[in-house]
């Protein structure tokens, strides 16, 4: 029997204004919350699909949303962060 092709996974993430890589994850950065929310809610579905396919995120949750508060990164306080797979 043939293997299954995984589902085409066709959620596209806002533009956002600064995209940062790490090893498992990435983080997009947006000015709204409106922006973020849309692209948290894109990467839960492409999480999903990912993780079925036995991919491991580590600590990392991705379509997490947090607000870049003035103690962190400069550059970018008043962002929305959020996770992506």
């Amino acid at each position: 029997m043939a293997r299954r092709k995984p589902r085409r996974n066709d959620d596209h993430y806002p533009k956002p204004v600064k995209t940062r890589v790490g090893c498992k994850v990435s983080w997009n950065y947006y000015r709204t919350e409106a922006e973020a929310e849309a692209c948290a809610e894109a990467a839960k579905r492409r999480a999903v699909v990912q993780a079925r396919l036995g991919y491991d995120f580590g600590y990392c949750a991705p379509g997490s949303i947090r607000v870049i508060s003035s103690s962190d990164d400069d550059g970018l306080v008043g962002l929305y962060e959020v996770c992506l797979p």
